[in-house]
């Protein structure tokens, strides 16, 4: 079997705890893992056993003979990473989020195009097993009708504790709320209006966003994020015709009413875990969907075929960046006409 060589630029947390340990399972893969900082090279070295460690990641683009690269560096350094990579030609997934700013992210679109290559962002809720299963059971009865999804974390205090700038902060509900955002628009599709509001109850930035979302195939979704809470918590609620699924952080915990039926998929166990389609799966990677969206990318290198559905794309991704742009400026204050005082 031919190799996928593929290039991983960055040894931090997300690559350690996320992508690493199902990129050193895939048989059709090798690695070459390029990061400044020895440390995080030593670590995923004795972790993994990786042999190929680089320190200059435009260097090992021009030398390493690299079919693929994974962009996991720090949500300020991403685009002008993720540039280069797709400036030499070479097929790019990148975390989240695909620039700081929606130009950054066309940027990045048309660096691709020109260079006849591809790039995919890792926005890892579209391939949940969990998640995914519970839209299936839902969209049996028919298509969505709302969807409502939650984002709590104590964000703004971590990016100011690793010296994140002012424009940084500004900018943190791309940051922060990608993947709620994009969440919206992988369920429902493309989005026709948009009412929000931002308000900044206890920092000088906006600290928490609620939207109104509507979409082309007539669904509707509710978003709701506040970023100074006391703990990190996803929610998502998904209505259809007579169903309804009810997600508490996504992978934990999954209840289904579908018809006159109740379904508590909280705990899907594994058919045969001896089985080899199932022993070479960590599980938490495979619970949160990486393992998923991992092969899907490598699957797309080896037949030449870019990304489309359920990942998403340069272009996709672009429009989840206007999504953003659309609930961050809608900063409205009081509804226009409120109602009336009741006696």
């Amino acid at each position: 079997m031919s190799k996928v060589r593929v290039g991983v630029i960055g040894a931090g947390r997300i690559a350690e705890g996320s992508h690493l340990p199902c990129l050193v399972r895939f048989p059709d893969v090798e690695l070459v893992v390029c990061d400044t900082v020895e440390a995080r090279r030593a670590v995923v070295r004795d972790k993994f056993g990786l042999t190929e460690l680089r320190t200059d990641y435009r260097q090992m683009l021009r030398d390493d003979r690299l079919d693929a690269v994974f962009v996991l560096t720090p949500p300020l350094a991403t685009h002008a990473v993720a540039r280069d990579c797709l400036a030499a030609g070479i097929p790019t997934l990148m975390e989240k989020p695909p620039g700081m700013a929606t130009e950054e992210t066309r940027d990045l679109l048309r660096t691709a195009e020109r260079a006849g290559t591809w790039g995919m962002v890792g926005v890892n809720r579209r391939f949940q097993p969990l998640l995914n299963q519970a839209k299936r059971m839902v969209e049996a009865n028919g298509p969505l009708a709302t969807v409502i999804v939650e984002f709590y974390h104590f964000h703004m205090g971590i990016l100011r504790g690793m010296g994140a700038s002012e424009t940084g902060l500004a900018q943190v509900l791309t940051s922060g709320c990608i993947h709620s955002i994009d969440l919206m628009r992988y369920l429902c599709g493309n989005v026709t209006e948009v009412y929000a509001h931002a308000g900044a109850y206890f920092d000088r930035h906006p600290d928490s966003f609620t939207a109104m979302v509507r979409f082309e195939g007539g669904a509707t979704a509710l978003f709701h994020n506040h970023l100074l809470g006391g703990v990190r918590s996803e929610k998502l609620t998904i209505h259809g015709r007579r169903a309804s699924a009810y997600l508490e952080g996504l992978v934990n915990r999954c209840v289904v009413h579908q018809d006159e039926f109740t379904y508590d998929i909280s705990n899907v166990a594994r058919g045969d875990p001896s089985a080899p389609q199932w022993s070479d799966r960590p599980q938490h990677a495979y619970a949160n969907g990486w393992w998923d969206q991992a092969r899907y990318f490598i699957d797309c290198v080896t037949a030449n075929r870019p990304p489309g559905y359920p990942a998403s794309n340069l272009a996709d991704a672009v429009r989840t960046m206007e999504l953003i742009d659309a609930i961050r400026d809608q900063v409205r204050g009081p509804i226009s006409s409120p109602l009336e005082p009741t006696a």
